[in-house]
């Protein structure tokens, strides 16, 4: 997997790496904050997600314009049980990006 890919020399996305926890966490709780209720959760969420087992951290994203980090892919796995009561195993995917997505489209 290449870990970087560039999309017209304006974005970054590459492999998310724990110097950016910090960064990923201030930025989903910027994007949430008092959109649903006031305050959010959705920080705490991304925080605690990272250690469960169930995260895939393999592969998690950033997304990055000017060497800022503006966006996060994360993958959990989940399951869905079928009209015959067995479990599938599926994939979660969690996307969150900067509160400017309400002013304008990212990409």
């Amino acid at each position: 997997m290449k870990e970087q890919i560039n999309l017209n020399n304006d974005y970054t996305i590459r492999l998310e790496t724990e110097n950016d926890y910090r960064e990923v966490e201030n930025l989903t709780r910027e994007a949430f904050r008092n959109v649903y209720k006031p305050g959010c959760d959705e920080h705490y969420f991304v925080h605690m997600m990272r250690s469960h087992p169930d995260f895939i951290p393999d592969p998690a994203f950033v997304v990055e314009k000017d060497g800022k980090i503006i966006g996060n892919i994360m993958y959990t796995k989940a399951w869905l049980r079928d009209e015959e009561g067995n479990l599938k195993e599926i994939l979660s995917l969690f996307v969150f990006h900067d509160a400017g997505w309400r002013k304008d489209t990212v990409f």
